[in-house]
């Protein structure tokens, strides 16, 4: 099993496992909860990281698909490329 301390303050960043009844709880500087990265520290600095990342590392997964999917849309709407000298599509 395993806890976090959480205060409003700085912690001194002294991390002890706490041992009861023979179980040893192990304490955590960094958690998940709910897809939130929680630590000891009170700091959102860390989660908004971790936030712009994906999405950066999402749009440009996407750039290329997203690029397409306009140049159909566009095409559909205004019709193929036609060549006016040539009149040929």
């Amino acid at each position: 099993t395993k806890y976090m301390l959480l205060c409003r303050h700085q912690n001194t960043g002294q991390i002890h496992d706490i041992k009861i009844s023979n179980r040893c709880f192990e304490n955590l500087a960094k958690s998940r909860y709910l897809g939130t990265t929680i630590t000891n520290q009170n700091v959102i600095q860390e989660e908004i990281k971790r936030r712009s990342n994906s999405v950066n590392a999402c749009y440009h997964l996407v750039q290329n698909l997203l690029r397409v999917f306009e140049n159909r849309m566009l095409r559909r709407i205004f019709g193929p490329k036609r060549d006016e000298v040539k009149g040929v599509a």
